[in-house]
């Protein structure tokens, strides 16, 4: 039950006015076309933006696991 609730709240987190904006920009970013080029393109290469989210979450996982660590240190 505990994973369906976090599950839950990161889905409404990343559904939140001030995250969904910034959506179209991460990923006009990470695959260097801009955000026209791929509407009319309609074809995304997927691999470089899930090596970004895996890399962007293991930093922060990383970072509670150490702050977990030294807490309870």
């Amino acid at each position: 039950i505990e994973l369906a609730i976090a599950l839950g709240a990161g889905l409404i987190s990343f559904l939140s006015p001030c995250v969904l904006p910034l959506i179209p920009g991460y990923i006009s970013y990470i695959s260097g076309s801009s955000l026209n080029e791929l509407i009319e393109k309609k074809n995304i290469n997927l691999i470089p933006i899930i090596l970004f989210t895996v890399g962007f979450s293991l930093v922060f996982i990383i970072f509670g696991a150490a702050s977990t660590f030294l807490g309870q240190v």
